[in-house]
């Protein structure tokens, strides 16, 4: 946890089915609080997959509590 605010750290992230299998390893940060009950993550990265490509990634999320 940094600063009391959110959580940082290492993601590693797999992905597959048949015939494809796709590896993402990167650096996330999750449960950055904004308004209210309204919580932000991101991650980013680089991608490998079996078809032999491999490209930097982002993600972003927004995650609503609802009472």
């Amino acid at each position: 946890r940094m600063l009391d605010r959110f959580y940082v750290g290492p993601e590693t992230q797999v992905y597959g089915e048949d015939g494809y299998r796709q590896l993402r390893f990167g650096v996330h940060f999750t449960s950055l609080k904004t308004d209210g009950d309204i919580e932000w993550s991101a991650a980013g990265g680089w991608a490998i997959d079996s078809d032999r490509r491999a490209s930097p990634y982002l993600r972003l999320g927004l995650l609503q509590r609802m009472n």
